[in-house]
């Protein structure tokens, strides 16, 4: 999809403090900083216009990316249907138990409007 196209489908939201990654060549060097493995567990927490999950859903066989807006994520799931794993829910509220075990992770939070990563051998949920 024509990143033109992107813009009229995917309308930033003020209510829900959405911003949009729109430079390929920043989401790909965001990517590539992770270092993500084959082996890793990926969880994008408001994956927006898709800017780093189509970075992403190649390099692991567990990504999943979780959306909050309705609207965002059936045009989420149109471009990239089953290629990757695209919850609809308010990640404060989603369970994250069944994406780790011993792998390593790395977060990615677009909620505050700057990304943070971290990876770590292991993971406890409380």
């Amino acid at each position: 999809m024509k990143t033109k196209d992107k813009f009229e489908l995917y309308k930033p939201k003020k209510f829900l403090g959405q911003n949009f990654l729109v430079d390929d060549n920043i989401a790909r060097k965001i990517v590539a900083s992770l270092g993500i493995e084959s082996t890793d567990s990926v969880i994008e927490i408001g994956p927006g216009r898709g800017a780093l999950t189509k970075h992403i859903a190649g390099l692991t066989n567990n990504f999943t990316a979780v959306e909050f807006d309705k609207g965002v994520h059936a045009n989420l799931q149109k471009e990239f249907g089953d290629g990757v794993n695209l919850v609809h829910s308010d990640f404060l509220k989603y369970d994250l138990s069944s994406h780790f075990s011993k792998n390593k992770y790395k977060a990615e939070d677009n909620r505050k409007h700057s990304l943070q990563y971290h990876k770590q051998d292991s993971v406890q949920i409380v």
